[in-house]
């Protein structure tokens, strides 16, 4: 595959920082043209800056982020420490630019001294094409029938959304990304309002099995309630083993369950098991919302916490 023009820019400039334009063509052999639509493709990736006199700086999230490409890809930890000395940056550019690479979900956190973190290695989408469909179909059904018969939420107090096709968005690692993602602003008499995010594991029948509970249990991390909505053959029996193993295994880890025959037909669902509550950490509800929620959500919210 052809290494893109944008590519080669930041490894020049990883290279050897502050490069003028003039510089880096030659250095990687393009275009005008070329290096002009790269740059601007990466200065809005937020990727470079440009400073007085044409130089084109590498951003230290960015400098951070090859680096561990380049010296730790399979996802090993390499400490704060060894990069900042690697890299030659300052403290607080150190920090801003890991805070950066944290809540886009490039990388993850790691023990040591001094602390260390590692690339994200996001797995390929695992839903097939049958289960993408199934989710989407699930949607409209869990606006119109579950909401207002579990939760009886007012219009305009929550939203709900498909979360399970992002394409290659950075989300933080295997089962971190939901089918489903209901987000709610909830009111109090005497304590302040605040966001609460349920999260919904969607899978076939010929696909059940208790590792959807683990899954929900993943999502469970960034959610105070979390579901696996299960499709189940009309009149299953709840004496099938697996299904018991499943059942057990939610109510140990507080999984919330929810059986279907028809997606679309609110009367053949059941809810099996009611979610427990989970006080997720803010930092992690925050990034959750970063990372699984798209800009037009990001900003409901943003609107609901501004009172607009």
């Amino acid at each position: 595959m052809k290494e893109k023009t944008s590519d080669k820019i930041i490894a020049a400039l990883y290279s050897s920082n502050n490069k003028k334009q003039k510089k880096i063509i030659e250095s990687i052999g393009c275009s005008p043209e070329e290096f002009n639509a790269a740059e601007e493709e990466l200065l809005q990736k937020k990727a470079i800056c440009k400073k007085q006199g044409g130089v084109i700086v590498l951003l230290p999230h960015y400098k951070i982020y090859h680096y561990l490409l380049n010296n730790a890809a399979q996802g090993e930890s390499v400490g704060n420490q060894t990069i900042r000395n690697a890299l030659k940056l300052n403290h607080d550019d150190y920090w801003n630019a890991r805070n950066t690479l944290l809540e886009q979900g490039k990388i993850s956190l790691g023990k040591g001294k001094g602390g260390s973190i590692a690339l994200v290695i996001e797995e390929k989408q695992k839903n097939n094409k049958e289960e993408n469909t199934l989710t989407t179909t699930l949607l409209p059904t869990l606006e119109r029938g579950w909401i207002p018969d579990k939760l009886a939420e007012d219009e305009g107090e929550y939203f709900t959304v498909n979360t399970s096709c992002q394409g290659s968005k950075k989300t933080g690692g295997k089962w971190s990304r939901p089918d489903l993602t209901l987000c709610r602003y909830k009111k109090y008499t005497y304590l302040p309002p605040r966001i609460e995010i349920t999260t919904f594991e969607v899978k076939k029948k010929n696909t059940v099995d208790v590792t959807c509970v683990y899954e929900a249990l993943s999502q469970n991390n960034a959610a105070h309630y979390s579901y696996v909505l299960l499709e189940r053959a009309e009149g299953a029996s709840q004496c099938d083993e697996q299904w018991e193993i499943i059942l057990d295994t939610a109510q140990r880890h507080g999984i919330g369950v929810i059986s279907f025959s028809n997606a679309r037909n609110y009367d053949t669902w059941n809810t099996e098991m009611k979610a427990a509550y989970h006080e997720a950490s803010p930092e992690n509800i925050d990034r959750f919302i970063s990372q699984q929620l798209q800009e037009e959500h990001q900003k409901i919210i943003l609107n609901w916490i501004n009172g607009k």
